[in-house]
């Protein structure tokens, strides 16, 4: 076989674009390349595979989800990071293919930095034992080296990846948006949930009238409990609150997918389950996870579009309204010049600070990301009600989306007072095992000092200096 490969030749080229970008911070979901990163590896998995598998019940063909997965159970003394995100993948219910698995273990092992572990039980321990033909590239000697050293130097960059956003990952490597919500206790959301194939696709609204007579009820029943608790949970009530529902709030909208809610991943339940849920969670605040059925731009994500019309909606309308709305908003930022609820600053980059996600981190942070000299990014950061999200200031894509109950700390430099920064793991900060920090510049002092009040405001346990 040539020591040449198409597919290697193509895969170093997005490696070096991901190296020039992890320069100026984290790679994330946005990246243009990210999604042709993926591609490619599929591709090589895939090439030479020997996927005929003959077995009492005839002839059926695995994909290279299958070989990994034992690799982790029957090789000793592999990295533990490894053998842990196997093992989440296997269990993760968003995937029910070994082609949704084999993307999710991609993506995961991107951010785990540890891609090159199972590749490496083939190519260096010569474990390959008829899974690759000799045309591989895996299979073969000088092609199995280069592909192991692209995945060396992939092991050093740092991968920020959104990997709960994976339900779609069974059809297609391309990424809907994905947003989580917060919504006012209530007995009735105000929405048809339309299942097609145990996906929950919010079909469409019930009418106002018939939501606020719930929601009356519901306000009614926890004043007379809410009387018995302290202050602070009083204020938690009165924030909670005067969040409308679902069709008040302009951000759910027909066609979305509901993923997970109250923390539950609900993807592949039936409705009379998911509405089982609710009557049980009634009373407490809505949190969700949803999918949303089309881009900024407004144009509908492809993945959803054979499942919304087994609903019955007009997809081309649904499309016009969705760019309409995208244009209307466009519109209304140039007129402004800044987004709505948000202020424009510098994004400087960010630095891994490890496993301590603590505000003494940041001082340190600040400095070593300033001294780095890398270019800033004009950016507009918008802090929302459950959590920080910044976009591009040139075209509204989104750069990075923390919760609050990611983010661990924020502050700034008593001799840098125009930077700030804060610090976000890569789960619950309660229980995340790596933090990373990112850095901002503000237009001036008072804009530095007003943005960490805001942060302070929207997650209780943060602290932060002057």
């Amino acid at each position: 076989m040539s020591i040449s490969d198409p597919l290697i030749k193509e895969l170093k080229g997005h490696v070096l674009e991901a190296t020039k970008a992890s320069s100026n911070g984290a790679i994330l979901d946005i990246h243009p390349f990210l999604l042709p990163l993926c591609q490619v590896l599929e591709s090589i998995f895939r090439k030479g595979l020997n996927n005929i598998v003959h077995s009492a019940f005839g002839i059926t063909r695995r994909d290279y989800w299958a070989w990994i997965d034992k690799t982790a159970q029957t090789s000793a003394g592999l990295q533990g990071n490894f053998k842990r995100i196997v093992e989440e993948v296997s269990s993760n219910p968003s995937v029910n293919t070994p082609q949704g698995r084999g993307r999710l273990f991609i993506r995961h092992a991107l951010k785990s930095k540890c891609l090159h572990v199972p590749v490496e039980t083939i190519v260096r321990m010569k474990c390959n034992e008829g899974i690759y033909e000799e045309d591989s590239i895996i299979g073969d000697e000088i092609l199995g080296e280069i592909f192991l050293s692209l995945l060396y130097q992939c092991s050093h960059l740092h991968f920020d990846l959104k990997l709960e956003n994976a339900s779609f990952l069974d059809e297609t490597w391309q990424l809907p948006q994905y947003q989580e919500y917060e919504l006012v206790p209530c007995m009735d959301l105000g929405v048809y949930l339309g299942p097609v194939f145990n996906v929950i696709y919010l079909h469409k609204f019930k009418s106002n009238m018939a939501w606020y007579k719930s929601f009356w009820k519901v306000s009614l029943r926890q004043w007379n409990f809410l009387g018995a608790l302290n202050t602070f949970f009083i204020q938690l009530h009165f924030l909670l609150m005067p969040i409308p529902p679902l069709s008040f709030q302009n951000k759910i909208e027909v066609g979305d997918v509901i993923d997970e809610a109250f923390g539950i991943c609900i993807n592949g339940w039936r409705r009379g389950r998911v509405t089982a849920l609710l009557r049980q969670k009634r009373g407490l605040p809505v949190t969700l996870k949803v999918i949303k059925g089309h881009y900024p731009n407004g144009s509908v994500f492809p993945g959803v579009i054979p499942l919304l019309r087994r609903l019955h909606l007009d997809v081309d309308s649904l499309q016009e309204r969705f760019r309409e709305a995208a244009l209307s908003e466009s519109q209304e930022t140039s007129l402004t010049g800044s987004h709505i609820g948000g202020q424009t600053v510098q994004y400087m980059g960010s630095v891994s600070v490890g496993g301590c996600g603590d505000v003494s981190q940041i001082e340190h942070a600040v400095m070593a990301v300033s001294s780095q000299n890398r270019q800033s990014v004009p950016v507009i950061l918008i802090t929302g009600e459950i959590g920080v999200q910044t976009l591009l200031k040139t075209n509204r894509k989104m750069v990075l989306s923390h919760s609050y109950t990611e983010i661990s700390s924020c502050g700034r430099r008593n001799d840098m007072p125009d930077y700030f920064a804060y610090i976000a793991g890569d789960t619950s900060c309660t229980i995340s095992s790596h933090f990373t920090c990112y850095v901002f510049k503000a237009v001036s002092v008072d804009q530095s000092r007003d943005i960490l009040l805001t942060l302070a405001d929207g997650f209780h346990r943060t602290h932060w200096a002057v």
